[in-house]
């Protein structure tokens, strides 16, 4: 069964057609009832909250909006309770998150990663980039770095330093950046 509130979209013929397609029943929730649609009401209500937190947190600029989304859904994943007192995490792995090996890489902390060689002029160039770490990639395996400089890479050579933060501190700012980019 797939749950969605009334929004014309989701009741009208197209949807159906989808829902047929894919042998799926579909039902609304309730109007002006939230807790109909507890599911996805929760989501908005829930990672909004994580992801103010992460802006508080690390002084970062709303135009990472999308990936600050992406870092409090993981830390939701791994750290919150749910029924039963077990988090998701422990339910999936069958086992308590270890927080000092998943935690690595703080989002929005001051980040040192390996220049990919196609970037270095000579052998003499800066081997690091100076960033701020935005976390895990979703598409390889790594971390995703924003530097002023070069712009946004993956990397799995990266250090971190947790408890700077560039944003937050005004060393790193969006208009540092010299080709006018995020």
């Amino acid at each position: 069964v797939s749950w969605s509130d009334n929004e014309q979209i989701m009741i009208g013929q197209g949807m159906a057609g989808v829902a047929q397609k894919h042998n799926r029943v579909t039902n609304q929730s309730l109007e002006y009832r939230p807790t109909g649609n507890a599911g996805a009401e929760s989501v908005f209500r829930i990672v909004p909250n994580e992801m103010r937190k992460i802006y508080a947190r690390t002084g970062g600029p709303e135009e990472f909006w999308d990936l600050v989304a992406l870092e409090a859904e993981r830390l939701l994943r791994i750290g919150r309770v749910g029924p039963g007192g077990i988090s998701p995490y422990e339910h999936r792995n069958q086992s308590r998150p270890d927080f000092a090996v998943l935690g690595r890489g703080t989002f929005g902390c001051r980040a040192i990663a390996r220049k990919p060689e196609p970037w270095r002029r000579n052998k003499h160039d800066l081997r690091n980039v100076n960033g701020v770490c935005m976390g895990r990639s979703r598409t390889k395996p790594g971390w995703i770095v924003w530097s002023p400089d070069y712009g946004f890479m993956t990397s799995v050579d990266v250090l971190f330093l947790e408890h700077q933060f560039p944003f937050l501190d005004g060393t790193v700012s969006l208009e540092d950046s010299s080709s006018g980019e995020v």
